[in-house]
């Protein structure tokens, strides 16, 4: 992917979308570390990516529309549906096998305005306070003073509650920026969490860069079944996220019925910090191609629905693992000996070193999937559910449960305030962000 140039410029960029608050003095080439610099180079080839998948999404609305599509989740209470799907799709020349899932969900009613009196409040709360509203802390046990104060090798082992906060939903950063036609920059510190207007992408900005961090992400392994205890691994999941005017609904009557449509898409960007020879080889950071939505109408009824789309490259690979049992027997005998036996036995390290029973990237999930229909004759897969397409469904209930979180918890933010129009209603740190 190309490298886009960072350069010099005199403009200064809006703070944080923020009315009445001054903005920021821009920073220059040198304020751009490597990493940033990495992370932009991905900007123009994201954005084109996730261009061709918002539009092939869109075009399939309807789950006959897709080669494949089955109920990955049993809903109760949404007042919506939904739907999942595997599929093809050409991005960048290349027919990409993808999965995804489309979810359906009554989100509001107004009591009291009519429908028409509601359209500028839900279009100033979606497309100015969404991403900034989208996660929330949970309570927790009030925190006992002492507990904190005594011994940290104690701690793991003490019964009271200690201080820490718990979040759920999605905690969003705006990290970058292109200005329309203009050169690429950086957000201040201090404007991060405040998200810009999303009405200024494609008027101020040609895109921006977000990073976001999914609270509450979970991993759960149930090696007896889903009727027996399981392990839960609490996982600190954050990806890099590029928003362009393209993704933006911002539309009065698109349909009949419907008064008025917003919201947001953004493209996932292929960038994770630990690099391609990170363990976890799928998920936020190692997609090749993902596009999410988040779009809400406005009914002549009053009623407030959303629908959230999510299309993502099914995995090749879900982890990567080195099987190297040479280098793992000299990591144990050096560990014994205190780093001798790795100099004494050198000449014996070198030639065991170059013989062929050492294998990279070998994916350990796949592995056992294969091992395991290999030998049963494929019950694994037909009885037990041991195959990566059972793997891939319970990876979209995960997304479809993390953004059910989020709309529920965003759903709270939107009945406090009595007019999102009037900024003088709307609490400081709705205006300028939540920094966490």
């Amino acid at each position: 992917m190309s490298q886009i140039d960072v350069v010099d410029r005199s403009h200064q960029p809006p703070a944080g979308g923020a009315a009445g608050v001054a903005p920021t003095d821009a920073p220059t080439p040198a304020d751009f570390t490597d990493e940033d610099r990495r992370i932009v180079s991905y900007s123009e080839q994201t954005l084109k990516d996730g261009t061709e998948l918002a539009r092939w999404l869109e075009d399939k609305r309807d789950p006959e529309d897709f080669q494949d599509h089955f109920t990955a989740v049993e809903e109760f209470e949404s007042g919506g549906g939904n739907f999942s799907f595997f599929d093809t799709v050409t991005v960048s020349g290349r027919a990409v096998p993808v999965m995804g899932i489309v979810q359906d969900m009554f989100y509001d009613r107004q009591k009291q305005a009519d429908a028409d009196g509601i359209l500028p409040q839900v279009r100033e709360f979606i497309l100015r306070y969404f991403l900034r509203v989208s996660n929330a802390r949970q309570p927790s046990p009030a925190a006992d003073a002492e507990s904190e104060s005594g011994s940290p090798y104690l701690r793991p082992f003490d019964w009271r509650p200690s201080t820490g906060e718990s979040r759920i939903g999605f905690g969003f950063e705006q990290l970058y920026y292109k200005l329309r036609g203009g050169p690429v920059g950086k957000f201040a510190l201090e404007d991060r969490a405040a998200i810009v207007d999303l009405r200024e992408l494609g008027r101020v900005y040609d895109w921006i860069v977000l990073k976001v961090e999914i609270f509450n992400f979970n991993l759960s392994y149930a090696p007896l079944g889903s009727g027996a205890p399981k392990m839960v691994y609490p996982l600190k999941e954050q990806t890099y996220l590029l928003l362009g005017p393209q993704f933006v609904r911002n539309r009065e009557k698109p349909e009949p019925g419907v008064l008025g449509e917003y919201g947001y898409g953004y493209a996932f960007m292929p960038y994770a910090p630990g690099g391609p020879d990170e363990m976890i080889q799928y998920g936020p950071g190692h997609f090749a191609a993902a596009f999410q939505s988040v779009y809400f109408k406005v009914e002549t009824s009053g009623a407030i629905t959303v629908r959230a789309s999510f299309v993502v490259n099914r995995p090749d690979k879900v982890a990567r693992v080195d099987i190297d049992p040479v280098g793992w027997s000299f990591q144990l005998a050096d560990l014994m000996t205190f780093n001798l036996a790795s100099r004494v036995m050198a000449p014996v390290k070198d030639a065991a070193g170059r013989l062929p029973i050492r294998l990279t990237g070998v994916d350990p999930v796949g592995a056992y999937i294969s091992f395991a229909n290999f030998m049963s004759g494929g019950r694994a897969a037909r009885n037990l559910g041991h195959s990566m397409s059972v793997l891939e469904k319970r990876m979209l209930v995960q997304h479809f449960m993390q953004h059910y979180e989020m709309l529920n918890t965003s759903l709270v933010a939107w009945r406090k305030i009595a007019d999102w129009t009037d900024e003088r209603t709307v609490p400081a740190q709705l205006t300028r962000g939540v920094r966490r």
